[in-house]
């Protein structure tokens, strides 16, 4: 079996998607929401790659579906748990209590944070319960979670052994969802992503099947 610790490109990719990120925020959103001061950029090769930068995010929605399809077979849902959210949870707390007390400092009146906004983002998924995130950026943990959550109800049924095909029926349904223009958490556009990473890493773990090519043509034409 392949094991996804010794995929060394998803690192590098994960370090490039990250830095087209930040640069995206930084040349290209952030002077456009008049967070920070524009850099000078306009019409030029560097705003037109900068402005490709939010492509990471869905680079790594996909390699977040690859590696936990590809750990799944090999931990129990005690062991997701500690791995996925306990390990998550403190590195989050200590990055959003720098972001909250670099907002304070600023004393930007549309950057003030109250103690109860500051409180409910501990529980990573601040919107749910009434209160913006405190850092915009922190939108993709809700969507992780929601992904994690998911995995570790998989895991809690026994049902690995079927997630192949769960992957199938989720894209369906969330093509479905979106014709009909239904929400569910869960089955919206971005897990469209999630689902094709899974399906890279049963190609990686079995290779393809005329099956795995339509299923991804399918997430990469949605």
């Amino acid at each position: 079996m392949n094991n996804v610790k010794n995929i060394d490109i998803l690192d590098y990719g994960r370090f490039v998607s990250a830095f087209a990120v930040m640069m995206f925020h930084y040349i290209v959103n952030g002077p456009k929401g008049g967070k920070i001061k524009s850099y000078g950029f306009g019409a030029d090769p560097i705003s037109a790659a900068a402005s490709l930068g939010y492509i990471g995010v869905d680079f790594f929605f996909m390699v977040s579906g690859f590696v936990i399809a590809l750990s799944a077979s090999s931990v129990t849902p005690k062991q997701f748990f500690r791995s996925r959210f306990l390990r998550l949870w403190p590195t989050f707390i200590l990055c959003m209590t720098i972001t909250a007390i670099v907002r304070l400092a600023s004393g930007r009146a549309d950057m003030a944070i109250g103690l109860d906004q500051y409180f409910a983002n501990w529980t990573m998924a601040a919107p749910f319960i009434g209160y913006p995130n405190v850092d915009g950026v922190y939108w993709t943990l809700v969507y992780e979670l929601v992904f994690y959550a998911m995995m570790l109800v998989i895991l809690m049924l026994g049902w690995v052994s079927r997630l192949e095909t769960l992957c199938r029926l989720w894209l369906v349904a969330i093509l479905l969802l979106e014709l009909t223009g239904v929400s569910v958490p869960g089955f919206t556009g971005y897990f469209a992503l999630f689902c094709a990473g899974c399906m890279f890493s049963f190609v990686w773990r079995f290779g393809w099947t005329p099956a795995r090519a339509a299923f991804l043509l399918l997430a990469a034409i949605y």
